[in-house]
């Protein structure tokens, strides 16, 4: 992947292909909640066609600390989360990051402490209408705001978090663990120590 290529429609560069290959499969695994996998099953099957590539610079930067102290820690781990995040590297690069805007319970440090990117999607590295996949960082103590969800999604952590689904009791997300929301339910996620690393994915009605 180089950068300055601008947006073109081509095979996927090694690294991007990986990735999905990796998020599918871990979604795909019989350890994953049942609606996880139905919902990776229709993400790779409209991914088997590539959208627009854009290999362009960052718009904003992410809590670098958080971002290079995450990638370390897992990519000296074993199994599927270690591959997973070999590739995530090599596309960091390219990743436009944005922020959320604050809401109840959000943490005082929320707005610097935390960054989103579109990997597939939106104003992604690939350029798409019917996917969305992408990554959500958060930097120790923070806290995102409770929201209810507009579409149905499904987290990935790859890094240690605390969530809460539809004000149940918060609980534990380890390293691959996978979560699923759906439409409507209320979400809330925090962080102590440790940064938050977890990526995510939807469909969207919009066919491209």
């Amino acid at each position: 992947m180089r950068r300055g290529d601008g947006v073109r429609r081509a095979e996927r560069p090694e690294p991007l292909q990986g990735l999905i290959d990796r998020v599918c499969g871990i979604l795909l695994s019989s350890s994953a909640p049942v609606m996880a996998s139905y919902m990776a099953g229709q993400i790779y099957s409209r991914t088997a066609r590539s959208g627009r590539q854009r290999l362009e610079g960052e718009t904003a930067s992410p809590p670098i600390d958080a971002w290079q102290r995450t990638l370390s820690k897992i990519k000296g781990s074993d199994g599927e989360l270690a591959g997973l995040m070999t590739y995530l590297e090599q596309i960091g690069p390219y990743l436009s990051w944005y922020r959320s805007r604050v809401g109840p319970f959000a943490s005082v440090n929320f707005e610097k402490s935390h960054a989103h990117s579109t990997i597939l999607g939106p104003g992604g590295v690939e350029e798409r209408s019917d996917v969305q996949l992408g990554v959500t960082l958060m930097a120790p103590y923070c806290r995102f705001p409770d929201h209810f969800e507009k579409q149905r999604r499904v987290f990935l952590f790859l890094s240690a978090a605390e969530a809460c689904l539809r004000d149940r009791e918060w609980m534990r997300a380890e390293p691959g663990t996978i979560v699923f929301s759906d439409a409507g339910d209320k979400f809330a996620l925090r962080c102590t120590s440790e940064p938050v690393l977890a990526v995510w994915c939807q469909l969207d009605d919009r066919r491209r």
